[in-house]
């Protein structure tokens, strides 16, 4: 019986021994606690974001240790992940910092912590950038509709969201969204019914944790039957957002939809205008390489953008027409050149600048309202426009720079009103230019400006100057050459 004893006592001792952690035996200097081991034995994982996180033990008798990081592709030192050491309390830590990964490739690496003969490995993981590519972002669908079928690649789990658009209340959409998947290809089949109104267009989002990942436009056209005589559409810009910057009246009255186009006698348009839009209204007023310009001159049109406000300008692809260099509220150098059925236009009364040759040669453009809040009139603005005897201005506006023969049109107009602020001009500027009444708006002699007018304007024009100032005018330089000086009621 005692034999039996002793061999039982042994035993026990054994399995004590084997049931101790290999981290704290006698021979291993490191100590883990139970949250730590489990930690350093599953590594440490990061989203594509990047983040931080701490390693922590203990190492018997304070011995030394030391900590490297190596890139389990390249075998070097990554720059992704860094890796400090910092001692707490008697703990030793190593704090991990981990950069976003922008690319769709996951990558990992290996901490070695050693001490003496002894090495710790803890692995690190960062997912890819989640990503889905769709191949090509625009798709159009014929006003009776149809279904497209879109191939795309992904490496991530998602969630379809569809967003409509249209300008006017022909909402009835009848569609059908449906999406299939291998491992890493996808199909989106999509099937829209017919539109009986203005063009629309929908937006197909594939989003994660509510960020859009990636998203695809389906256009479909207008139904021409609803064009009308006079029109007054609103833009897509402020329910849309990014959607206004493809062009909202590309969408709205379709794309070289000469048609439904030719139906229109006045539009009306309120929003905002983006450079896709200015390109469409191009082509919509017979300017440009159009191929159907001539045809549009069959259907003179008056364009009122006094509820557009603001105008976006510059192509954010290229330099076209050399809009880069345009902020916003201009109409761009040579918008409207030789467009052939533009007759008459009402500009946006936020309206800064009117660039060079922005109307040059508009042959049936007869009328044209210039915002008080215009700064400057480029060179030959509206040099040969052989119809435009209707030039409105304002009596309190900021021009101050108008350019050579900005308004050589070869007619005579009703009135033209100068500006207190006018600071540019040269020899040139007036050159051509003709009208039966030019306001001055200066008091007093020290602030008249030095204009030169054309001959003609001083013989046929009647200069109308503010009340008690008409002797300052008829001595006061090139002024007191108008035949015909009046002082306002």
């Amino acid at each position: 019986m005692k034999l039996n004893f002793i061999v039982i006592d042994l035993f026990l001792a054994l399995v004590t021994l084997s049931l101790m952690p290999s981290c704290s035996s006698e021979n291993d200097p490191f100590v883990l606690q139970k949250e730590q081991e489990e930690l350093i034995g599953k590594g440490l994982d990061f989203s594509y974001e990047g983040a931080s996180q701490t390693v922590s033990f203990e190492v018997q008798d304070d011995a030394d240790w030391s900590s490297s990081i190596l890139d389990d592709a390249t075998n070097v030192v990554p720059d992704w992940c860094t890796i400090t050491n910092g001692e707490q309390n008697g703990t030793k830590n190593i704090h991990v910092d981990c950069k976003e990964n922008d690319t769709e490739k996951p990558r990992s690496a290996v901490i070695l912590i050693q001490s003496g003969s002894h090495t710790l490995k803890v692995s690190v993981r960062q997912e890819a950038k989640p990503t889905i590519h769709f191949s090509q972002a625009e798709y159009s669908l014929p006003k009776d509709g149809g279904d497209v079928k879109i191939p795309f690649n992904y490496n991530t789990s998602f969630e379809t969201e569809v967003t409509y658009y249209a300008a006017d209340s022909h909402y009835n959409w009848t569609d059908k969204v449906e999406v299939n998947t291998t491992s890493a290809n996808g199909i989106l089949n999509y099937h829209l019914g017919a539109n009986n109104g203005l063009g629309r267009v929908c937006k197909i989002a594939f989003n994660k944790g509510g960020v859009t990942l990636a998203s695809v436009l389906i256009k479909q056209s207008p139904d021409n039957s609803v064009f009308t005589p006079n029109m007054s559409i609103s833009t897509l810009s402020n329910s849309a957002g990014s959607i206004a910057s493809m062009g909202s009246l590309g969408i709205i009255l379709g794309e070289d939809n000469v048609e439904g186009w030719k139906k229109v006698k006045s539009l009306q348009i309120t929003g905002e205008l983006y450079y896709k839009d200015l390109l469409f209204l191009k082509k919509f007023t017979g300017a440009g390489d159009f191929t159907n310009r001539q045809e549009m001159a069959s259907s003179p049109k008056t364009l009122d953008l006094r509820t557009v406000k603001t105008i976006y300008s510059a192509d954010p692809e290229s330099d076209s027409y050399g809009w880069q260099q345009h902020g916003k509220n201009i109409i761009p150098d040579k918008l409207f050149e030789s467009a052939t059925a533009l007759s008459s236009i009402f500009l946006p009364t936020s309206l800064e600048k009117i660039g060079s040759y922005a109307f040059h040669d508009c042959t049936s453009l007869n009328y044209v309202e210039i915002p008080y809040t215009v700064q400057s009139i480029g060179n030959h603005a509206f040099f040969g426009c052989a119809k435009l005897t209707d030039i409105k201005t304002f009596s309190s506006n900021e021009l101050q720079e108008i350019g050579q023969m900005a308004f050589d049109t070869g007619n005579e107009c009703g009135y033209f009103y100068l500006s207190a602020e006018l600071k540019t001009l040269d020899m040139y500027s007036f050159q051509g230019f003709r009208t039966k009444k030019l306001y001055a708006p200066w008091n007093e002699e020290e602030s008249l400006p030095s204009i030169t007018f054309p001959t003609a304007l001083y013989q046929n024009c009647t200069l109308v100057v503010p009340k008690g100032s008409l002797a300052t005018y008829r001595k006061t330089g090139n002024w007191g050459k108008f035949k015909n000086i009046i002082e306002a009621e």
